[in-house]
């Protein structure tokens, strides 16, 4: 079995991250012909349940880049990696040095929690408010003193490129971890920076699906330099036309972009089908 991993935000879903019109249904005439498609995206659960909700999610999907391997189905994680304490108490002092205020993320079984200290910026404000008002997200304010239950996984910070990029470089220190560091899909004016326990990757979940489907083949598909890991572990790889450089580089061709359907045409054209 060949199986296709895509990323989502700027890969797959349009400027408004959603699946552009039609995609869902094509997707799903692809799955009924035996097509095995899934996802891999820094975006968690909530999000995704609501943006795939007419899509198919037949095969696991990795989460939040890899720190979570999801059955989006049944909603259950199938695994996940966990900071130790240390690391996490290191990566929190660093970002307070760098007055780079994040969110944290905290899993207690399948229940994930998202919290913050600070709303800082107006991308924490718009990040936080989109969630809230599209999928019904929960956020805990830790000002009031609330402690959400469970571990921590992940940071997610979002800020102007130089303070993302300084704070990211001085992470570099923290051996435990790994960040992604990368521009916004659709607002080129800010960054992300998420931290995350070293033994989580989109590389790392895109090979442990590659196990637990018992795929032969990984094609895989992004845009961002997040997804140059999962590129590393795929067989084969595309990158969308709008990619930075260095993705399109490290990629085996390029797709068009969401609305021209990019993702979805190749599927179509290396298995040869016709909808």
């Amino acid at each position: 079995m060949t199986l296709y991993i895509s990323d989502l935000d700027g890969t797959l879903l349009d400027k408004n991250a959603e699946l552009p019109p039609g995609a869902g249904d094509m997707l799903n005439c692809l799955a009924e012909r035996g097509v095995a498609v899934t996802y891999a995206t820094a975006r968690t659960i909530k999000s995704v349940g609501h943006i795939l909700r007419h899509a198919p999610k037949n095969y696991p999907a990795a989460l939040m880049n890899g720190v979570l391997v999801c059955d989006l189905e049944k909603e259950k994680y199938l695994s996940a990696a966990y900071f130790n304490d240390g690391d996490f108490r290191l990566v929190r002092d660093i970002l307070r040095e760098f007055e780079v205020s994040p969110f944290y993320y905290y899993l207690d079984g399948d229940e994930l929690s998202t919290a913050y200290e600070k709303i800082s910026n107006k991308y924490m404000e718009s990040f936080m408010a989109e969630r809230v008002k599209k999928y019904n997200k929960p956020f805990i304010d830790l000002a009031e003193g609330r402690s959400p239950e469970g571990r921590a996984i992940y940071f997610a910070a979002m800020d102007s490129e130089e303070k993302i990029k300084r704070a990211n470089e001085a992470l570099k220190t923290v051996c435990g971890i790994r960040t992604a560091c990368y521009r916004d899909s659709y607002e080129p004016d800010f960054w992300y920076l998420e931290v995350f326990d070293k033994s989580a990757s989109k590389k790392n979940a895109t090979l442990e699906i590659k196990r637990l489907t018992g795929a032969y083949k990984i094609v895989a598909f992004g845009d961002n330099y997040n997804d140059l890991p999962m590129f590393e572990a795929a067989d084969e790889c595309y990158a969308v036309s709008t990619a930075p450089s260095e993705v399109i580089a490290a990629a085996d061709g390029t797709v068009g972009p969401p609305d021209s359907f990019g993702v979805i045409l190749k599927i179509m054209e290396l298995e040869g089908a016709g909808i």
